[in-house]
């Protein structure tokens, strides 16, 4: 069920909106392993992120809470991996943060998860962007805009950028991936765990790369369920930041998502990653929840 939700309300966010998020971010990047704990969604994929290697309690359950803890532990401990619980206002039960707590848990990585409407993307510059896709994507795309009306104008929303340095394709590549890699400093020894994450996304998905003077300065990527697109893993080149590329790259992944249909973009962003949080806001994002990890030391 997609929630309509007005980004900018001042009505508590509905518990469902964010268990929809929630579950379509999973789907959006998918762990290399998930196994299902009475409610719980415990996810694998050989340590790289904590997000990938997490329990995720999104559901209510019937058995004993500190017999699923020890199960997670146990199992956690046997793949040589933290043990590390991916918490909202609605994780389940209720109290299963202050019990974490209470056996020494600690918070870590607060992080910020923010919608954007995207009813005033200007269709105009869509026709500017270079994307590259297969005939059955393209008919997808051309069936789902003579259906849908038009969504209402959000005027906080920028105009968006129409540099041609900017290009999209919908496959994952092995040159995407070799500057993304070399962008966010990513480990030799995690670069197989990656692909096969990104390799394994079953949903519509575009990677985004912005040039300069013949040279990959920032990329990102996004992930598209429903009326939802996700927005992943934007980075700049440490040379480059603060000159517009970041937004660009944002902005390039929100024009590919309205051209295919979506309504609402999301993404999750670090509470102490000021940068980000300004450039997002400048875009159009708008908190709307929170999640941050339990890790016992």
């Amino acid at each position: 069920m997609y929630l309509e939700f007005q980004v900018g309300s001042t009505l508590q966010i509905a518990n469902e909106l964010v268990r929809c998020v929630e579950e379509i971010s999973l789907n959006a990047l998918p762990a290399l392993q998930t196994m299902h704990l009475d409610g719980w969604v415990l996810r694998f994929a050989n340590g790289y992120t904590k997000r990938a290697n997490s329990i995720n309690p999104i559901y209510d359950g019937a058995d004993n809470v500190e017999e699923k803890i020890r199960f997670c532990e146990e199992i956690y401990r046997r793949k040589h991996l933290p043990v590390v619980f991916k918490m909202t206002k609605t994780a389940q039960p209720e109290n299963l943060d202050s019990i974490l707590a209470d056996k020494g848990y600690e918070i870590n990585s607060p992080t910020s998860v923010q919608i954007a409407e995207l009813g005033n993307v200007d269709s105009s510059l869509l026709s500017t962007c270079h994307f590259e896709r297969s005939e059955k994507s393209r008919l997808i795309r051309d069936e789902i805009s003579r259906r849908q009306n038009p969504p209402p104008r959000n005027d906080r929303l920028c105009s968006y950028d129409s540099s041609p340095n900017a290009q999209a394709t919908e496959t994952l590549t092995e040159e995407w991936f070799a500057q993304f890699c070399r962008m966010n400093n990513i480990a030799e020894k995690n670069k197989s765990t990656l692909w096969q994450i990104l390799a394994n996304i079953d949903l519509p998905k575009c990677f985004v790369t912005v040039g300069n003077d013949g040279k990959s300065v920032a990329c990102g990527m996004s992930v598209m369920q429903g009326q939802y697109i996700g927005l992943f893993d934007i980075v700049t080149d440490a040379s480059f930041r603060n000159k517009g590329f970041g937004k660009q790259t944002v902005r390039r992944l929100l024009a590919w998502g309205k051209e295919n249909g979506a309504r609402r973009a999301y993404l999750q962003v670090m509470e102490n990653n000021a940068p980000a949080l300004q450039l997002y806001s400048q875009v159009g994002f708008t908190p709307v929840y929170q999640y941050w990890y339990r890790i016992k030391n």
